[in-house]
This record gives structure tokens, sequence and C-alpha cells, in this order.
């Protein structure tokens, strides 16, 4: 007999680009004017435009799309999403995916620095530096960083998993005494149900007996 496997969702796929900037732009659209079917309508609306470029290249050629256009691209889009909406908060800091290099005990603020103009600015980001991008960084060390990085990331995914699995045990741990002290406070009235039941029937049969 045949065992079904169960599907397992593809991981999504992220593109090596990072926004430049978001603006809005005037486009004119054609619209059907009721008044007037046969005549269209001319209607200015502002778009909502994003110019970016691809992560690891240091005098990037700017590219740049209608958001509407960059949200169909899955891969293009999960990258670009994150500093969108940090865009649409009104928030102006750059957004960063992970780790923030500036936080990161693993390399100094130089390193951090040379980094920028490439857009990795995450210990993630570095972790997944390709080859074709190191290359370009001009440090002697950049490979031994990069796989500090990735051992950083390996690391910190089994730390999670493990304050994941502690923080589970500390839930299991606390409804156990929870359910403990609900048998006490049970057993206690129990125990006071018992000697009131007690002493209320010692006090019948000493009445029948006097009325005897």
């Amino acid at each position: 007999m045949s065992i079904a496997m169960p599907i397992m969702d593809a991981p999504q796929q992220v593109a090596a680009v990072h926004p430049l900037r978001f603006y809005l732009t005037p486009r004119e659209r054609k619209e059907q004017d009721p008044a007037n079917p046969l005549v269209p309508k001319t209607k200015t609306v502002m778009v909502e435009w994003c110019d970016w470029a691809k992560k690891g290249v240091e005098r990037p050629t700017t590219g740049g799309d209608a958001v509407s256009r960059l949200m169909k691209d899955p891969s293009v889009w999960a990258a670009i999403k994150p500093f969108y909406e940090n865009w649409k908060a009104g928030g102006a800091d750059v957004v960063i995916n992970g780790t923030p290099l500036t936080v990161w005990a693993g390399i100094g603020g130089d390193m951090v620095e040379l980094l920028r103009p490439y857009r990795i600015y995450s210990v993630e980001d570095l972790a997944g530096m390709t080859d074709s991008v190191m290359q370009k960084i001009p440090h002697p060390d950049i490979v031994r960083v990069r796989d500090r990085a990735k051992k950083f990331i390996e690391t910190k995914d089994v730390a999670d998993a493990v304050r994941a699995l502690g923080d589970k045990e500390d839930v299991i741990k606390a409804q156990a005494e929870q359910l403990a002290s609900l048998q006490a406070q049970v057993q206690t009235l129990m125990a006071a149900n018992a000697i009131t039941s007690g002493a209320a029937s010692k006090g019948r049969r000493k009445v029948a007996e006097a009325a005897e």
C-alpha cells in the first residue's frame, strides 16, 4: 500500500535587489466618460514608482518600475515589499531584513561601512553573498567574514529552535503546576465537606437520641 507524502511548499525565492527610493509620478490615463461614452476622458493619476538596483553592485545601473508591476514578480516583490511597507507607513530609515551588521560582533565598523555601498546591511545579506559579489569587495578577509556569517546564521537557527522548545516546556510545566494546584484545592474542599457532613450527621443523631 502506498503512503501519500505531504506536499511541502517550495521556499520563497528572494531576488538580490534593493530599492533605492519610492516616489509618486503623474500618469495620464484615458477613462470612459459616462456623459459622452464615445469620447474617452483623460485623467491624471499618481502612480507609485520604485527605483531599484541589484545587490553587490557598487555603481549599479538604476532600474525603475511601477510598484504594481513589481508586485507581479514574486521573487522581486519578496525583496522590495518590506521597504515599500515602511515607505507607506511614513518611515525613512532603511529596512533591514535580519540581524543588522551594526549590532553584530562578528565584524567591526570599518567592514560595515565597506559593505554598505554593496547594499549588504544584515548578517543574512552577508551570509548569502555570492562569489561574484564577494570578488568585488576589496578586503583580504572577505571570504572568512562570509563564512563567519554563515556559521552565525546556523548557530542562530539552532538557538532559536532550542529557545522555542524551552518556551514550550515552560508552558507545559506551568500548566502542570496549575493542575496540581487545582487538584489540591479540590481535595481540600472535599475534606472540608466531609468534616462538615460528619458533624451534621453527628448532630442529627444526638437530636434523635434526645427525642427518644
